[in-house]
Parts: structure tokens; C-alpha cells; sequence
């Protein structure tokens, strides 16, 4: 075992226990597991990689790797971990520096269980990695489970409808199950926003919502951005975000611990202030902008009717398998303002 994570694991197993702290141990433990985890870096990968690479990796939702595929998951894994492990110290180290002993004890307790899931994270991509040199490698001993329980989930959402009224902080005690929940919600945001970037809504005659494949309105942006401009961020990596999400959703796993720092840094530009217009003024919806928003939606609809004419023409559409059946298929067609900043007309 790594001697900074064996201190750094005996300190928050004697917060858990109630026994006395060192918080200064602690800190420096830290820092030192910091450089040393900043060496695995400069030993294994490169701390340059872009975001199309590293959001390939991190985001990935296969269980079963290939050797060489395990490897680049491990390396964009390390560079990330390092990268938000060492946001976190410099956050710590800040409110230690500025209180007493009691309050430092505090603050300790509080960040405890995100460090420890920086510890038990770490394992699997600095293990591998190191055991391609040295089998005996041992990072920590033990293993963390990403695993939640539906109880413990359900729990947590009572918990959750409580927690802007009540005077008890319920959350504290539902770690790991708010972790699921953030990219519960993350995923419903993104979800949100590529429907309204659009803004066209569609029922049939019976005002249900056509059942379109996942990632519709997503998959319509990202193939006519002639329509649009993304002033401070890069649409296609949202799609890593957007299908990892939905797996965490789906399993109900606890993400790696910088997952959703990661995920939020490449997600805030869609939901940034930007220009309401070209004529001026703010916006909170001036992450995206819509250059022809009457073009942009006639070639949804266009693209919408293509998908559905589709359908109906091929056997998944027929499932008993007789002849296309020409009929009239009526949709209720509602045009919105798009929630994003309207660029059209001349520049």
C-alpha cells in the first residue's frame, strides 16, 4: 500500500469510528499522495490529452475491455482524477488555513467521504498501470463497491422532497445515492435543453408524444449546426455526457468521483449567460444560439416526418408483418421560442 493512502485511510477510519484526528497528518498526507499520484501522470500519460479524447475515455460505459482499450480508459482516468484531486486539497487547504482546531476537525469531516472515494477511485487505474511493470503493486487493500441498493435510492428520494424544509441535513447520510441522483438530473437538464435548443413540440391526435429514439433532438443539432453557434463550448462532446448519464440512470451505480465535476465542465457552456441578440442584451440562455430559427425548425420538422414516414414503411413499424397501409397520421405541431439566444437575420 501506497504510505500517504494508508494514513490518509486510517484518519478517515478514525473519523468514523469518533476517535481523535491529527487534521494536520491528514493534510499532509494529502499533498504528498498529490505529488505522488502527479508522478503516475508524467510516468504513464500525458496531462495535455483534449477533450474529445479524454471524454471518450472517462464516459465510456462498456464493462469488458480489451487490454490496450483498458489502458487508455486507466490513463484519461489518472489525468482527470489528478486533476480534480487536486482542485479539491487547494479547497480544502483553503478553509483549513482559515479556521481553529475545532472548526478544522469540522471541515475534515465533511469532505470525508468524497476523499475517501478519491482513494478507493484511484485504485483500479493506478493498480492496472502500475502491475504492467510490477505484478505485486498494491495501491490500497480493500475495494469500494459502486453499487446502490433500490431501498436505499428510495429512501433517499423521501429524503430529497424533505430536504428544502427540513431543519435535519438529510443528504449527508445519502452520499453515495446523490451522486446517482445528480446525473439523474444532469441527464434530465441535457435532455431538456436539446428539446427546447429546438423548440418544436409534437403530439398525435391523442396528445401523446411521438416515441422518438434517444437522443433525437441531440442528433438533429449535432447534423445541422449551419443553424447554430456555440460560443464557449464543443456540442459534440455533450453526447458522451448525455449516454453516460442515462447508464448511470439505468444501473443506478455510484459515478467515479470525478466524473461529474468533469461532466459539468464540459456541460456549463450550454447553459451559460451569453448575448440575448446581435442587437444586444443578456441572456441566461446565451450558451447556445440559433442563427435561423424558422429554418432551423421546418428542417426539424422535415427531418421529423422522414423518421416517421420511416418507420411506418418498414417491418419494425408493421409488426404483423402485412403490407404498408397507406393512412393519414395526424401530428399537433407547436413552433416556440427556442430557449437559446436568437441569432437570426444578417450578421
Amino acid at each position: 500500500m501506497v504510505e500517504s493512502v494508508g494514513k490518509i485511510s486510517r484518519c478517515l477510519h478514525g473519523l468514523t469510528m469518533g476517535e481523535s484526528v491529527d487534521v494536520a497528518v491528514l493534510s499532509d498526507s494529502l499533498k504528498e499522495l498529490l505529488r505522488y499520484l502527479s508522478g503516475l501522470v508524467k510516468k504513464h500519460a500525458r496531462p495535455d490529452y483534449e477533450d474529445g479524447y479524454l471524454s471518450s475515455k472517462c464516459f465510456d460505459r462498456r464493462v469488458f475491455f480489451k487490454r490496450e482499450d483498458l489502458k487508455n480508459y486507466c490513463r484519461a482516468h489518472l489525468v482527470l482524477g489528478v486533476r480534480y484531486f487536486e482542485l479539491l486539497v487547494k479547497e480544502i487547504e483553503g478553509e483549513l488555513s482559515a479556521g481553529s482546531s475545532e472548526d478544522n476537525l469540522l471541515v475534515i469531516k465533511r469532505y470525508s467521504d468524497v476523499l475517501s472515494d478519491y482513494v478507493y477511485d484511484f485504485k483500479r487505474p493506478v493498480e492496472f498501470l502500475e502491475r504492467l511493470s510490477d505484478p505485486d503493486y498494491s495501491f490500497i487493500n480493500g475495494w469500494s463497491s459502486p453499487w446502490t441498493r433500490s431501498t436505499d435510492l428510495y429512501f433517499f428520494s423521501k429524503a430529497l422532497a424533505k430536504s428544502s424544509f427540513s431543519s435535519e441535513n438529510f443528504l449527508k447520510s445519502y452520499h453515495r445515492q446523490s451522486q446517482v441522483a445528480a446525473a439523474f438530473v444532469l441527464r434530465q437538464a441535457l435532455e431538456l435543453k436539446f428539446e427546447r435548443i429546438v423548440g418544436v413540440e409534437l403530439s398525435d391526435r391523442l396528445g401523446k408524444s411521438p416515441k422518438l429514439n434517444h437522443g433525437f433532438y441531440y442528433d438533429f443539432v449535432n447534423r445541422n449546426k449551419q443553424f447554430f453557434e456555440f460560443p464557449e463550448f464543443d456540442f459534440s462532446l455533450l453526447s458522451n455526457v448525455y449516454n453516460w448519464c442515462s447508464t448511470v440512470v439505468h444501473r443506478g451505480h455510484q459515478p467515479v468521483i470525478w466524473q461529474l465535476p468533469y461532466a459539468y465542465d464540459l456541460c456549463d457552456g450550454i447553459f451559460a449567460w451569453g448575448d440575448f441578440s446581435r442587437g444586444g442584451g443578456r441572456t441566461c440562455n446565451g450558451g447556445v444560439r440559433v442563427l435561423d430559427v424558422d429554418g432551423m425548425q421546418l428542417k426539424f420538422l422535415s427531418v421529423f416526418f422522414e423518421e416517421v414516414d420511416k418507420r411506418h414503411k418498414s417491418p419494425a413499424g408493421n409488426p404483423d408483418k402485412q403490407k404498408p397501409v397507406d393512412k393519414i397520421i395526424y401530428w399537433s405541431v407547436t413552433l416556440s421560442e427556442p430557449e437559446a439566444a436568437d441569432f437570426s437575420g444578417p450578421a
